[in-house]
């Protein structure tokens, strides 16, 4: 509610948070975050990769977006990124 008073849109972290209101949210799939660190445990192990190695982000993200609170807000989605998300019409 304040989001929509004050014109500001909020961004989530999961598809919850899409559809109760937020302009969009980026999430991942556990699956892949698994692959993910079982790759980077065998590059470890093989010596290819540092224990110590920084902080390496989810490799596969998906956005969902609520078209919805984007025309309450008059946020005009770029086409491309249109084709890339997910979209949540309530």
């Amino acid at each position: 509610e304040i989001s929509f008073r004050n014109r500001m849109p909020v961004i989530g972290f999961s598809l919850k948070y899409v559809r109760a209101g937020a302009l969009l949210a980026l999430t991942f799939e556990p699956e892949d975050i698994g692959s993910q660190l079982g790759e980077m445990a065998r590059d470890i192990s093989a010596g290819k990769l540092s224990p110590t190695a920084p902080f390496v982000p989810p490799a596969r993200l998906s956005i969902h977006i609520n078209e919805r609170t984007a025309e309450i807000m008059g946020i005009s989605i770029p086409a491309a990124l249109k084709k890339k998300a997910r979209i949540y019409t309530p």
